[in-house]
């Protein structure tokens, strides 16, 4: 999974360039609206991520890796066919939760992060469970 694993890291790359950027431009003196391009910047990475993670083959370097996805090629397969669905939705809602006012952009950044990681990490446990016992 060579190309996708250069798409992913160009991609966090990305955003690592557009975070240097704007800390650059904040020391030189120009208002850079942060809470409009810190949730547009990260919804699109958390799209390209969901676009491409369900192409990730089972590793130990990348990809949702708990110890039910690396024991079993099944569940790796489909939790990362879950993660995939969900980051693209929860990129989605950041990307659009930096049109929404102040105090809602936080609270739906963190909601989406959070479910992004929590639902795939009690799927490949659940998922594993019924592996097991068939």
């Amino acid at each position: 999974f060579s190309k996708t694993y250069n798409i992913l890291l160009n991609a966090v790359l990305l955003l690592f360039f557009f975070i240097n950027m704007s800390t650059i431009l904040q020391g030189l003196g120009y208002n850079v609206p942060m809470s409009y391009i810190v949730p547009i910047v990260v919804g699109i990475i958390f799209i390209i991520i969901g676009n491409y993670l369900q192409r990730v083959r089972s590793n130990y370097f990348m990809g949702i890796r708990t110890p039910w996805t690396l024991s079993n090629e099944t569940v790796w397969k489909k939790t990362h066919r879950l993660s995939g669905k969900l980051f693209f939705i929860g990129g989605l809602l950041i990307f659009i939760s930096a049109f929404l006012p102040d105090g809602y952009k936080s609270m739906v950044m963190w909601v989406s992060i959070v479910l992004c990681v929590a639902i795939p990490y009690l799927y490949s446990y659940l998922v594993y469970k019924k592996e097991m016992n068939m």
